[in-house]
């Protein structure tokens, strides 16, 4: 399996006081999972090391640039907040690796501040992008609830859900890592990174075979 190169695309906003939040969680995540996948040459589409910063781009220029590199990733773990799903570029992002490979979307909840609609008709009149993207894309339902509860519970160190083959429940909760900071230690990352690590198994057995566990939740 040498010389295999896998791709994985960071989806999240870059408004500047999600970045300072999230940046120490990417950096966490990315760190665990290239650890798993050493044995494999790993590419990590993160747009602040894989993007030039002192480029400017057109809107046309950028998005065929994501829709390239979405559409390469054999995995998009997709931050979600209340700013990410206000964002344009990253509800574009999400939805061009829906239509093209849904199942390969890990959706990552971070900030425990997001919200169904008060008046649902209302946001679908005002903001029907946005509405759609929440209630029908991501699914709201399974973001609020996740799969019998079991996801949003962080005393669980191993992955308890039984995946329906069709719709399997490739979420993470990270909330405690934004409520708690250093407090919440690394285990939700991990757990977050093993979950990646389960689904490009899933999804791709030809490049790794069956999950093995690995020694993700080392201090």
């Amino acid at each position: 399996m040498q010389g295999k190169t896998i791709h994985v695309f960071l989806s999240y906003t870059r408004r500047e006081e999600e970045v300072r939040r999230l940046q120490p969680v990417t950096d966490a995540y990315c760190d665990l999972l290239l650890k798993w996948a050493r044995t494999h040459e790993v590419d990590i589409f993160y747009d602040r090391s894989s993007l030039p910063q002192d480029v400017e781009y057109s809107d046309e220029q950028l998005q065929a640039i994501l829709r390239s590199a979405v559409l390469r990733s054999h995995l998009l773990v997709s931050f979600l907040s209340p700013e990410y799903i206000g964002s344009r570029w990253c509800r574009f992002e999400y939805r061009t690796k829906w239509s093209d490979s849904p199942r390969q979307i890990h959706n990552v909840y971070w900030k425990p501040e997001i919200a169904a609609p008060l008046f649902p008709w209302l946001t679908k009149l005002f903001r029907p992008a946005r509405s759609r993207f929440l209630m029908t894309i991501l699914d709201w339902d399974r973001i609020r609830f996740g799969d019998r509860g079991y996801w949003r519970d962080t005393r669980f160190k191993e992955w308890v859900l039984d995946d329906d083959p069709e719709r399997p429940s490739n979420f993470s909760d990270v909330t405690d890592v934004y409520t708690r900071g250093p407090w919440a230690g690394i285990s939700p990352i991990a757990r977050c990174a093993q979950r990646s690590a389960v689904i490009l198994c899933r999804e791709h057995p030809a490049l790794f075979g069956e999950f093995r566990d690995h020694s993700f939740f080392e201090p």
